[in-house]
């Protein structure tokens, strides 16, 4: 697997940035408003919502999440690419919202949803990735762990096999996969550190969101294990 180089001091990394294109109408299903040409002037316009019963965001550690299924009373939506959702047409009362998305564990909302002409719910969902973790090494005096950023991370099937997933550590030496429900073997490695390819077998992710910890040491008995 390849990996990148370390973070340089000062890194960091970006927000997701998302745009518009100001000309013209800007309408999405959600909300619908009109502004003119961009130009050096600064324009304010309104964003009218339409009459919704229930909307709101499903929202991963690192941003929105696209393509999620949200249930409520029984009607289904799919997330757009800012991770929004909303219903129309749903019964007043109370509304258990979920959400479903390959790789992902996402934490329910309790909702109520009132009469029509008094303004719609809100449901806020998170969506966890089933595999993540972090990647240190000791310090010189091994009296510190210390991130390792740009580690390579994949993950095979229990037992040996093609990688099905992959990533690099961020600048914290944190990873995140977001790997169907299974049993998996996890790897870790990076070209800079002389240790062999750290690896832990047989992690679940069937039930729950897994966390693995792996430290890069040429102790052989320094072995990764699950996050404390």
């Amino acid at each position: 697997m390849q990996s990148t180089n370390e973070c340089n001091v000062g890194t960091q990394v970006p927000a997701p940035v998302f745009g518009v294109d100001l000309q013209g109408t800007i309408a999405d299903g959600i909300f619908s408003g009109t502004a003119p040409a961009a130009s050096m002037s600064v324009y304010e316009f309104m964003l009218e919502a339409s009459l919704l019963d229930l909307t709101g965001v499903v929202s991963t550690p690192s941003g929105p999440l696209a393509g999620a299924s949200v249930s409520c009373q029984g009607f289904v939506a799919i997330t757009d690419a800012l991770g929004r959702f909303y219903f129309r047409d749903l019964s007043p009362g109370p509304c258990a919202v979920s959400g479903t998305a390959s790789g992902y564990i996402i934490t329910g909302d309790q909702v109520t949803i009132p009469v029509t002409g008094n303004g719609g719910a809100w449901a806020a969902l998170d969506a966890v990735p089933r595999l993540s973790g972090t990647v240190k090494r000791w310090n010189t005096q091994q009296t510190a762990l210390l991130p390792v950023p740009g580690a390579a991370v994949w993950v095979e099937p229990s037992g040996g096999g093609q990688a099905i997933a992959s990533t690099v550590t961020d600048c914290a030496g944190n990873f995140a996969l977001p790997v169907a429900a299974g049993t998996y073997d996890v790897k870790a490695d990076h070209p800079n550190d002389s240790v062999a390819t750290k690896f832990i077998n047989g992690v679940s992710v069937t039930s729950g969101a897994a966390c693995v910890s792996f430290i890069f040491d040429p102790n052989p008995l320094v072995q990764p294990g699950f996050c404390q």
